[in-house]
């Protein structure tokens, strides 16, 4: 992330189960962000701990979010689902690097960036409309 950056109201995309857990990824990346300056032994650890975190909780998240867009019927589902799948690899990726003592923070910063930017600020929104229309059916 390019800074840390707070939940506001217009990230939310209609569904509070979801709207949590994405709050709690912004915590894991804000998380990240704290320690981009740490060059230390500590530092370097704790890169690694976020990343693992990163990794099962991203993981936890998709499980529910592809669960209940099936339940849905969301169209864009099978598009989600690799979206999903490439931000695992890419994660998985800086793990298994961080793990021989390859640590790219600056990789990861802009990836969790992008990632935010693109796949929950756009491709997650592109579905708030079912939980808009589910929620006015009640």
């Amino acid at each position: 992330m390019p800074q840390k950056m707070t939940w506001h109201s217009g990230y939310s995309v209609g569904n509070a189960g979801l709207d949590e857990q994405h709050k709690q990824l912004l915590a894991l990346c804000n998380k990240a962000a704290d320690c981009m300056e740490d060059d230390s032994a500590r530092g370097r650890e704790q890169f690694h701990v976020i990343l693992n975190d990163l990794c099962i909780y991203a993981e936890q998240h998709f499980r529910t979010e592809e669960v209940l867009l099936g339940q849905h019927h969301y169209a864009g589902l099978t598009g989600h689902k690799a979206e999903h799948e490439d931000y695992q690899a890419k994660l998985v990726g800086f793990l298994y690097s961080a793990s021989f003592g390859i640590i790219d923070k600056e990789g990861l910063r802009r990836y969790l960036s992008d990632w935010w930017i693109h796949h929950i600020l756009e491709s997650d929104m592109q579905y708030r409309p079912l939980f808009a229309r589910a929620h006015a059916a009640q």
